[in-house]
């Protein structure tokens, strides 16, 4: 399992228009990711509404890499969830590397310690990540 996932709130630069993130799977490697966000206002009474849902495949098109993006507005909080898999395309290969990326823009916010590898031939890919627009 590759866990693609924040463990605090990683702040939004103010000025940011828009998220993107970027499955990084290149040959021999075939991965797919499913991400599902969500949204609410800064606020104690609102709540987590789902904004949209993408899904990411690096073998339907020919590019390493893949992305999806959403619009992001100030004083939100954001998360999105990724569930998918890995696997290598070629036996001789010993080791699945994956990455995720996340940019506010056309600028790399985080990348996870992008990419990852494990031993093995394929591997679930999962996680959470929370990011806040607060000005």
């Amino acid at each position: 399992m590759i866990d693609f996932s924040t463990r605090n709130w990683v702040d939004i630069p103010a000025d940011t228009r828009r998220i993107q993130v970027q499955l990084l799977a290149k040959p021999p490697v075939g991965a797919n990711l499913k991400i599902v966000i969500f949204s609410r206002e800064i606020s104690e009474s609102s709540e987590w509404e789902k904004i949209g849902a993408s899904f990411l495949d690096n073998l339907a098109h020919t590019p390493d890499v893949q992305s999806t993006s959403f619009p992001v507005k100030p004083r939100r909080y954001y998360s999105f969830k990724v569930q998918g898999e890995a696997h290598l395309l070629m036996p001789q290969v010993d080791k699945l590397r994956v990455g995720l990326s996340v940019l506010a823009d056309d600028d790399e916010l985080f990348d996870y310690g992008s990419p990852q590898a494990i031993d093995g031939n394929a591997a679930g890919l999962i996680g959470v990540t929370y990011l806040q627009l607060v000005n």
